[in-house]
């Protein structure tokens, strides 16, 4: 199995307003939160392997974003871009990686989907994709233009999202089933979808301006501070109230 993570950045909002406003998207999810205490070493494993969620790990505002690790991908990260995006009135871009075999995110604004990306839309598809389906999973970097760092341009964005599938598919040199050609595949510059998402934060400068993105690899990673960091577990209050009505039973 190869990594799988999915990272939420929230744009120009502090991370205590961050916290505030995760806190009533899981409330109205039937969620309470149940835990917040700072992330250190002695702590981040059994934070990093919570086995209830929902839970986070929220950070510090990092030059124009601020981070939040999502651990259990439950409630759904598109989902919950949706909803943080309206509750901080910002934008809010999702990153997700699955078994660093394909790479998606969600950017959304004050609650409405203004972008969305697979790396590979054949992905999970038996049959190849029609090119109407291509389509409309086609991605829109443009909407990222307002937010881009200094010097930064949509075109150098688009190399980085179109390599490998995009890029082969837009060329024509997807083979009879929609996938990549091994020579295609040895071409492009991400091996590993982990890859591309680093390459992703640290050209939006993610992970703050100065800074590469350690997010992808966060639970391994020694750029990350953790004592700037809390953990946030929730609990359900359906689950709660079940289990007080079974001790009275």
């Amino acid at each position: 199995m190869g990594l799988s993570c999915q990272v939420l950045h929230v744009f120009e909002v502090d991370s205590a307003s961050v916290e505030s406003a995760l806190h009533q998207v899981l409330s109205r999810h039937g969620c309470s939160l149940s835990a917040s205490e700072p992330v250190d070493a002695s702590t981040r494993d059994r934070q990093a392997n919570s086995s209830s969620p929902p839970a986070y790990i929220v950070g510090p505002s990092l030059g124009r974003w601020t981070p939040v690790i999502d651990l259990h991908a439950q409630p759904w990260p598109g989902e919950l871009c949706t909803e943080l995006s309206r509750a901080c009135s910002s934008l809010v871009l999702a990153i997700m990686v699955h078994d660093d075999s394909v790479m998606y995110y969600n950017l959304d604004e004050k609650g409405m989907s203004i972008d969305g990306y697979s790396s590979n839309p054949q992905y999970f598809e038996k049959e190849r994709i029609s090119e109407s389906v291509a389509a409309s999973q086609h991605h829109t970097p443009e909407r990222f233009e307002p937010v881009l760092p200094p010097g930064k341009v949509v075109a150098d964005l688009l190399a980085i999202l179109n390599a490998g599938w995009w890029q082969a598919h837009d060329q024509g040199r997807l083979d009879a089933d929609g996938m990549v050609t091994e020579e295609d595949m040895n071409a492009c510059p991400y091996a590993v979808e982990s890859d591309r998402m680093i390459s992703l934060g640290a050209f939006l400068e993610l992970g703050g301006p100065t800074a590469e993105y350690p997010f992808a690899h966060w639970r391994e990673s020694r750029e990350i501070d953790g004592s700037r960091y809390r953990f946030l577990q929730y609990r359900s209050r359906r689950g709660l109230l079940d289990r007080l009505l079974r001790r009275h039973a």
